[in-house]
């Protein structure tokens, strides 16, 4: 009752009376600029419980009415289940909606079937979708009046959003830069509902600790790591934009600071594309799976085309992104800043130092152990290979087993599962192997207590040993339990070694320091052509880099 209590100090009325609803016909012009550029006055927000009914949305969900309590402000129409009103159950963006039905009857939708009952509703796409499919949202409420002030609300409600999207859009009128531009995002950055402080608390939390870019008015999961590189969570719409980085604000951000257009924007989610219209189509994608490296083959054509973008104009800036824009982000990001900042020297354990402390309030930007060593091999590309891949890619490579040693516990570890480039077909593939088919390696060096198993790959030789798998380029070997990944490796073949501890293992089941002192993943390979080749492959990887490196 308390938060409902507040929620309508807030909103400006009290819990027992709707707000009067503003005559969209009537506004007031403050700061005209003759052209009709003017602001109307302040349309107040409107709450309350409405039954809906959604149709078109969902494949199995039940299709029935269910009350809801709406809020509709100048962002959109957010509902929710209960109390409290912090993550809505859905959220429906002004920009989104093309059809405001005042009235809806039987032969608009058949679920508004009983005359005693006031129905009406709006027809929306979903701006997170590709698609263009469009869905109805049908409410209800006791009263023809009631309904009336809803829609009226409504009403004003999306003209006012449409008259501040086009203020702040057109600079023409002064709108962009002049004052009744920054009037608008003035005005909409000092609202002080509560809905706007719970989604920024909201943001917050999601943002866990890293840096966020607080400044005239705008609270943004961003943060530059270097003068020219920003890294930033996804730019969102819908009701992702209640809890992560909303696209609106991030274009605020890019017209304040680098006027509106010296910015390009790198989108790194292999889960998630934005329409082309984004960001004016200052965009490109470099798409990897999440808590992943990238193929190191992606590396290159980023950095060269992140550089060229900052050399043409001294006032360009590029942003990374991934999801949570951490993790992947950068990965790449350190790559650029390696490739960029001459006060790195292109050090990558102290890049991957430097992002952290600019990215997180922690120091812990990076902690997927096989991102930091792709930044690594980033910049063995730099001086061993001119920051570009050899022709051809990596080295072939006929991977035989891989022995684990220290990893397998009795009670976990049930499968191995590698995922390689067939060097043969050029086709990504995997391979799983149970572990009915595992053997003890006792020819392993290990101490007395260190159990060590060999996981053979491919078929057995007359002579007893496995033929193996022809691998080249990226290769990553995951130990799973009942489906689960418990332990990760993620390597390359230009860069191949024969044994990697524990510190280079990602989704460890337990800490580090948990496991036997030599605890590791050994590769038993040889180079597609015999072991000489095997020796060639080895010569390009660290062949002195210790087994076990304690964090």
């Amino acid at each position: 009752n308390s938060f409902c209590t507040l929620l309508a100090s807030d909103l400006k009325f009290s819990p027992s009376e709707m707000p009067s609803p503003t005559s969209p016909g009537t506004p007031a012009g403050v700061g005209d600029t003759g052209g009709g550029g003017g602001l109307m006055t302040e349309v107040p927000d409107k709450a309350g419980w409405l039954w809906k009914f959604a149709t078109g949305r969902s494949l199995l969900g039940r299709r029935n009415w269910r009350c809801r309590y709406v809020v509709s402000n100048v962002e959109g129409i957010a509902y929710y289940d209960k109390e409290p009103f912090v993550t809505p159950k859905g959220f429906i963006p002004w920009e989104g909606v093309t059809h405001l039905y005042p009235v809806v009857n039987s032969a608009i939708d058949p679920a508004a079937n009983d005359p005693e009952l006031s129905y009406f509703g709006l027809r929306f796409v979903d701006p997170e979708s590709l698609s263009s499919n469009e869905y109805m949202l049908l409410l209800r409420c006791e009263t023809g009046a009631e309904r009336s002030q809803w829609v009226d609300q409504m009403r004003a409600m999306s003209a006012e959003a449409d008259r501040i999207r086009c203020l702040l859009d057109d600079d023409d009128t002064g709108g962009g830069d002049g004052p009744t531009g920054r009037a608008t995002r003035r005005r909409l950055r000092t609202r002080g509902t509560l809905l706007s402080s719970l989604e920024t608390r909201l943001r917050t939390m999601v943002s866990l600790k890293k840096q966020r870019f607080v400044k005239d008015g705008l609270n943004l999961d961003l943060a530059y790591v270097g003068p020219k590189i920003i890294a930033m969570g996804y730019p969102s719409t819908g009701k992702e934009a209640m809890f992560r980085n909303p696209y609106t604000e991030v274009l605020e951000f890019f017209r304040q600071y680098h006027n509106g257009r010296n910015y390009k924007v790198y989108n790194l989610c292999s889960e998630r594309a934005y329409p082309p219209s984004y960001f004016g189509g200052r965009f490109e994608r470099y798409p990897f799976d999440d808590h992943n490296p990238s193929p190191v083959a992606l590396i290159p054509p980023f950095v060269e085309s992140a550089k060229s973008f900052l050399a043409e104009d001294e006032d360009n800036v590029v942003a990374i992104h991934c999801k949570a824009g951490k993790g992947r982000t950068g990965l790449l990001g350190c790559c650029l800043m390696m490739a960029i900042e001459p006060r790195l020297r292109g050090d990558a354990a102290e890049t991957v130092a430097e992002y952290g402390r600019v990215r997180t309030k922690d120091g812990k930007g990076l902690t997927h152990r096989s991102q930091i060593r792709y930044v690594e091999y980033w910049g063995r590309l730099q001086t061993e290979y001119g920051s570009r891949m050899p022709p051809g890619g990596g080295p072939a490579v006929r991977l035989r087993a891989v022995v684990l040693v220290g990893l397998v516990d009795a009670s976990k570890a049930d499968g191995v599962t590698v995922q390689y480039v067939d060097a043969t077909s050029g086709e990504e593939t995997d391979v799983a192997i149970e572990r009915s088919s595992w053997h003890p390696a006792t020819d392993v060096s290990a101490s007395e207590e260190t159990r060590a198993v060999r996981v053979p790959l491919g078929a057995l030789t007359l002579g007893g040993s496995s033929a193996g798998i022809t691998v080249k380029d990226d290769l990553r070997i995951e130990l799973t339990a009942s489906g689960k990944t418990i332990g990760a490796l993620s390597v390359h073949t230009l860069f191949l070694e024969r044994s990697y501890g524990v510190a280079y293992i990602d989704k460890l089941y337990k800490r580090p320091g948990d496991f036997p002192a030599d605890a590791r993943i050994e590769l038993e390979f040889d180079g597609a052509g015999g072991d000489a080749d095997a020796e060639k492959v080895c010569a390009l990887g660290s062949p002195n880099a210790p087994d076990v490196i304690v964090e």
